[in-house]
């Protein structure tokens, strides 16, 4: 069966300007992106960390438990600005930059960015934070759609002294005394402040809490011995709060660490070693602590700008959390002795510091299991979202973003640009979901990037453990949707009706098996 949308929202078959004044009267948008950060950092979604004005959005908006991102930051972002799967808009594969389109590792000119779309419906378009889905000539935020950009270019960088940054079109050095994350808060600010006559757009792209794990000190001291009773602790009382809270059913289940996380136990730890490991989680939490007050400082923005409530606000971590063992690249300067208040430093926090912001789930950033892509999404826009400080518990996938904005504003897609014909899109409107409904909008959901394959479909979900390369089955209505017990040896006539599926959304969306993708032709960089 077609994954394309069946969508509601008709096309139209050339660019066509709309006046301010027709504009004037939609909704604002302001989607808040953050790198690497998982399921239960937020406080509204059981975490330790103070996330104040998050978690206001939360009370006041809708909370989704089963929203999946792609496995790695470039294809979420490629999805999100597209509505489309990572190979219909280019990014089938994070770095590999091949002459094939689907692997070409920028966005593809036959898919419209959201920002290209609603620029064209009337709205000034605005990009503040992290790009990396193109970097070349033509690849740029101004040269995809936004008015306006302050851009960084990359996957990821010092937030000291950062590389590869851009106003515009143009290189930017950041001055002494700058923070990327205020950075790109004050730029946003900036850019919704310069408004007056039609809707906006805003694209904020927050690279925090992504390594190197870099903060201010004031910021760090504030959970300065927050962690000391290390990991497990922690892991245990997030799973609690979260049952309690409603994030989780009461009959979930906390799943076991994976052998990355769990070769590290706390108690045979030196209390120099517990000292380092605690530091660590302490400048993870104060990066997701900035980023909340710049969040704090967007919203006050908009409250007196009067647009509050006419702007619909969403956001969303990429993928999830970190298990790096090293910060490897983009970093100017590198120092393994360096703090993290000044640049040059390369601190991770690891896989079991990854495990607690994992919880329930298992796995990490570059996995299709749970705690590779299922992330935290919120919902804000009084108009629709009438159960306000609620849980949807519906399945949907970054894909989705794209058509749920164009429905909520009656935006029509954009079929022709350029004289070139564009994709439909694979994503289908949230609408009913933000209302409060609970139908199913997916027949099936489906990931791949770099061999690492999964499928929902219904209550079940179907991954490749990349270790044995043999598929596990799970049920979902089981053990609060935590990934716990494999029934695939009970389930085979499911296990084949899933493969078939999985290997037809292959085909349909030009999906090339992993071992085949490092063989095609690689793009000379201009």
């Amino acid at each position: 069966m077609s994954m394309k949308n069946k969508a509601v929202i008709p096309a139209i078959g050339a660019l066509a300007l709309v006046s301010s004044a027709t504009a004037a009267t939609k909704p604002n948008i302001l989607i808040i992106v953050v790198d690497d950060m998982g399921y239960s950092d937020l406080g509204c979604f059981g975490g330790e960390i103070s996330t104040p004005n998050i978690d206001k959005l939360a009370e006041q908006g809708v909370r989704f438990t089963q929203f999946y991102s792609n496995p790695m930051s470039a294809p979420t972002r490629a999805s999100l600005l597209t509505g489309l799967y990572p190979t219909n808009a280019g990014i089938g594969n994070m770095g590999l930059e091949t002459t094939v389109k689907e692997y070409q590792n920028y966005l593809r000119h036959d898919c419209a960015t959201v920002a290209e779309i609603f620029k064209n419906a009337g709205y000034y378009t605005y990009q503040s934070g992290k790009w990396h889905v193109g970097q070349d000539e033509g690849q740029k935020p101004v040269e995809r759609g936004f008015d306006k950009g302050f851009t960084m270019i990359g996957g990821a960088t010092d937030y000291y002294e950062p590389l590869g940054m851009y106003m515009d079109n143009e290189p930017w050095k950041a001055p002494e005394g700058y923070y990327m994350t205020h950075a790109v808060t004050e730029k946003a600010v900036e850019f919704i402040n310069e408004i007056r006559d039609a809707p906006f757009l805003m694209y904020l792209a927050y690279n925090a809490p992504h390594w190197p794990l870099q903060a201010p000190q004031k910021d760090i001291d504030k959970y300065k011995g927050r962690y000391d009773r290390g990991w497990d602790v922690i892991r245990k009382e997030r799973f609690e709060r979260m049952k309690r809270m409603g994030v989780l059913s009461e009959d979930a289940v906390l799943s076991q660490p994976d052998e990355k996380a769990g070769r590290w136990k706390w108690d045979v730890l030196s209390a120099e070693e517990k000292k380092k490991w605690a530091g660590r989680m302490e400048i993870y939490a104060a990066m997701i602590d900035v980023v909340d007050q710049g969040v704090g400082q967007v919203i006050e923005a908009l409250e007196k700008q009067g647009v509050l409530d006419d702007t619909i606000i969403m956001f969303m971590s990429d993928n999830g959390s970190c298990a790096e063992e090293r910060a490897k690249v983009y970093i100017k300067g590198v120092d393994k002795d360096a703090p993290p208040t000044v640049a040059g430093s390369t601190i991770v926090y690891k896989a079991p510091w990854a495990n607690v912001s994992a919880t329930p789930h298992w796995k990490y950033k570059s996995s299709s299991f749970n705690g590779g892509v299922n992330v935290p999404l919120i919902v804000r826009y009084p108009q629709v979202v009438k159960q306000q400080g609620g849980f949807n518990r519906s399945a949907a996938h970054v894909i989705d973003v794209l058509p749920t904005l164009l429905d909520l504003t009656s935006t029509k897609k954009l079929t022709y640009m350029g004289g070139q014909k564009m994709q439909d899109l694979d994503g289908v409107s949230m609408k009913s979901l933000l209302e409060g409904g609970d139908k199913p909008i997916h027949d099936y959901i489906c990931w791949e990037h770099r061999g690492k394959c999964a499928i929902l479909k219904g209550n079940w979900k179907m991954v490749l453990d990349n270790s044995s390369q043999q598929w596990r089955l799970y049920d979902l209505t089981r053990h609060g949707g935590v990934e716990i017990e494999d029934l695939s040896a009970r389930n085979l006539q499911k296990m084949e009706e899933l493969l078939a599926d999985y290997k037809e959304w292959m085909k349909e969306n030009k999906v090339i098996p992993f071992p085949e993708q490092l063989k095609l032709p690689k793009r000379d960089k201009q």
